[in-house]
């Protein structure tokens, strides 16, 4: 808990830290090891847009399928770059304690309940329109 810091800088890369000596591990995926498919990128657009045939679509799903296991079997030096790196940890996060929503029963962090009818819920069943 309180070990994920997300930063949108809209990279591929991922940084372990090991607390106490100050060491981590940054691994980033190299922009060439998954080269651009004009045809696939032309696919997912139609599928986003909802204009592709489902021949199409058929193309589509068997060429990522293809490509997704292609990465699966890639040696990870073709994949990332991992290095070492000496980086000054975050400070450790505050721990809350777990609330179960009374709702859809899942367990979230304290201070981002939500009080409906004298029952605690999380956000997403708190902005949820069914009520």
């Amino acid at each position: 808990k309180g070990n994920l810091i997300f930063k949108e800088h809209g990279k591929h890369v991922y940084t372990y830290i090991k607390r106490g000596d100050n060491k981590a591990l940054r691994i980033s995926l190299k922009p060439d090891a998954l080269p651009q498919d004009e045809k696939h990128t032309t696919l997912f657009a139609k599928l986003r847009a909802g204009t592709a045939s489902p021949e199409e679509a058929e193309e589509f799903r068997v060429s990522h399928s293809e490509k997704s296991q292609k990465v699966l079997e890639m040696p990870e030096e073709e994949l990332f770059w991992v290095k070492e790196v000496e980086i000054e940890p975050p400070e450790k996060a505050i721990i809350y304690p777990t609330l179960v929503c009374s709702k859809c029963e899942e367990g979230f962090m304290e201070p981002l309940g939500r009080v409906r009818n004298g029952k605690i819920i999380c956000i997403p069943c708190f902005e949820a329109k069914d009520e």
